[in-house]
């Protein structure tokens, strides 16, 4: 059963998605008049006109996977019957624009065989090419990306040698990889460079600029101390009579890594030396930049599982001290450690105090710390109204994004349980879970529209990591969803939306990427937003380095305020909406990659 489980998709529907629509309601139609209309007819058209108004007041996300070409990818995890721990914990996925046209290409691992001497039955990664925004395309074997034998779980990208393009770091199980993009041909420098030795369980990956110096260096997370031999020794069960997996509560957790970036294609492990030993071993499955306290050098959070959450703060010349507990993100709502998995970190309430979002196990409801003026986290989960919603679900991938642009936040959070008993004794909980997807009233309070309709994502999913891009440059924000059940779902955004102005920025002393940058936009009657450039977050995973602004009604931005990492600082007024433009640091003008134009109302088709 074990087997057939994870390898033969009989036990996963099928039709999941293939006829996929999201509706939320926003203005006077209600979900009930939603649920009233007729569905879609056998022609794929929408039936009732009725339905088809009511969704021109809400959001629609399309499932595109099969029309877009990537229906063929299968995620393997390696399953064959023993339980191996690795197994249950699926993997990233990471949107990358490798041949620099401005088309978010799609990054994915396949998984791999956990039998002995059976490691070069599975290559280790898949490239999708971005043809025209609809279509992807297979590369990687024109890459250079073919015949990669290794088991992965997390990605991080970033330009690390400063040469114009974008490279990528895989985390694994066994041996780390770096992979240095040659103006479209990628070649593992793991071992030249110095990243890929340790026979750590590393999960997370984060490439960030931790003394400023234009060189970006890797931090990663590792899960814990693995191996075969330990798992066949061990019998878990969640009845008590039938095999399960193990609770990670059975393993030692391992310490992190940090390479410092030479700036010579080289790197030098110094996590011991920039202070992130902590006494505690760490269980690392979620990573993300964010510069805190506001000083202009980049801080760091690490979620970690049945182990406390960790907070790094930059001393100001790239080393850190651990100040989790003294700002109030070392335990959960109850005073325990959680079971972190993804994590999001946003000012989901417009007010210049961010907030970090953190996925945990089912009976742990979902984490958020926000930040406060005096310096200290409070744990927020019951005003957002996130925590009650989700103490059901066991949360993996994260994604904050202002889905409908109406110039807040919104969360997407993919779950799926571990254990295959899952539910013997809680009946509330089961091994395949249906998302949330938590809409903000623009005051940082949540209302999940996955629970309020029955129709919206209907199908549960054994889901892990998501990841968010602009794949089609219309200027709204598109998801992806890996399961570990095999398949992805890519899913385009055709939700009526606001106005929009997208922001790609460009470094000019190291740091091409401008990783860790913050940019402030004004608009409107005195409203303003805040995105910061990120270069991992979720669970394992990254999305598009363009930083996306929702103006609802706004026809343009009246100012916007760059923080360069180097210390800089660019002021621009008077932008027009529906624009994708690029900025260079220390340029006084723009440079517009697209218009949008007329920002219409999507046309609502079900592909």
């Amino acid at each position: 059963m074990v087997i057939s489980f994870f390898r033969n998709h009989k036990y996963f529907p099928q039709s999941a998605f293939a006829s996929l629509y999201l509706a939320f309601v926003l203005g006077a139609f209600s979900s009930l008049a939603f649920m009233g209309c007729s569905g879609v007819d056998h022609n794929g058209q929408f039936a009732s006109k009725q339905l088809e108004d009511s969704l021109q007041q809400g959001i629609f996300l399309n499932e595109i996977t099969k029309k877009a070409g990537l229906a063929n990818f299968e995620y393997d995890n390696g399953a064959y019957g023993e339980f191996f721990f690795p197994e249950i914990m699926g993997s990233g996925v990471s949107f990358i624009d490798y041949d620099q046209d401005n088309f978010q290409d799609i990054l994915l691992v396949n998984g791999g065989s956990l039998k002995e001497n059976e490691k070069e039955m599975v290559d280790g990664l898949t490239l999708f090419r971005n043809i025209d925004g609809v279509r992807f395309e297979n590369v990687t074997e024109q890459v250079g990306l073919k015949d990669i034998h290794t088991y992965g779980f997390g990605f991080t990208v970033a330009d690390y040698d400063n040469d114009g393009d974008d490279d990528f770091f895989l985390a694994a199980l066994d041996n780390n990889m770096l992979f240095r993009n040659d103006g479209g041909w990628f070649t593992d420098v793991s071992i030249e460079s110095g990243v890929g030795g340790g026979n750590l369980w590393s999960a997370c990956a984060l490439f960030i600029d931790a003394d400023r110096d234009g060189w970006l260096d890797i931090f990663v997370g590792n899960y814990v101390k693995w191996s075969r031999r330990k798992d066949r020794s061990l019998f878990c069960s969640v009845d008590g009579r039938t095999d399960d997996y193990c609770s990670p509560d059975m393993y030692e957790g391992e310490a992190c890594s940090f390479y410092h970036n030479n700036g010579d294609g080289t790197f030098t492990e110094e996590a011991g030396l920039r202070g992130l030993h902590n006494p505690m071993p760490t269980k690392t499955l979620g990573v993300v930049e964010i510069d805190f306290n506001d000083d202009g050098w980049p801080d760091f959070f690490m979620a970690n599982d049945a182990v406390p959450d960790l907070l790094f703060q930059n001393q100001g010349d790239g080393t850190f001290k651990e100040v989790s507990m003294a700002l109030g993100v070392y335990f959960g709502v109850d005073g325990s450690p959680t079971a972190g998995m993804g994590v999001a970190v946003g000012d989901v309430r417009n007010d210049g105090l961010h907030s970090i979002f953190v996925g945990n196990f089912s009976d742990k409801m979902m984490t958020v710390f926000r930040y406060t003026e005096h310096g200290v986290y409070v744990n927020d989960a019951d005003y957002t109204g996130i925590g009650r919603q989700t103490i059901n679900s066991l949360n993996f991938g994260l994604s904050l994004f202002d889905v409908e642009l109406d110039g807040d936040l919104d969360l997407f959070v993919a779950n799926g349980h571990v254990f295959l008993g899952a539910g013997t004794k809680k009946k509330n909980t089961t091994l395949m879970q249906r998302p949330h997807f938590f809409i903000n009233n623009g005051r940082g309070e949540f209302s999940d529209i996955v629970k309020a309709s029955p129709t919206f994502f209907k199908d549960s999913l054994l889901a892990r990591s998501t990841a968010y891009a602009d794949i089609d440059l219309d200027g709204d924000l598109d998801l992806i969803i890996t399961d570990n059940t095999g398949p992805i779902y890519l899913m385009r955004n055709d939700s009526k939306r606001g106005n929009v102005l997208k922001l790609l920025l460009k470094g000019a002393h190291g740091n091409l990427n401008a990783i860790g940058a913050k940019i402030v936009v004004h608009y409107g009657d005195s409203l303003r937003q805040i995105r910061y450039v990120k270069s991992s977050d979720s669970y394992l995973s990254q999305s598009e380095f363009p930083a996306t602004f929702g103006l609802a009604d706004a026809q343009q931005v009246d100012s916007i305020q760059i923080n360069w990492p180097s210390g800089k600082v660019s002021n621009f007024h008077d932008i027009k909406a529906n624009q994708f433009i690029q900025i260079e640091e220390g340029d006084e003008e723009i440079q517009t990659i697209k218009n949008f134009g007329h920002n219409a109302l999507a046309q609502y088709s079900v592909l």
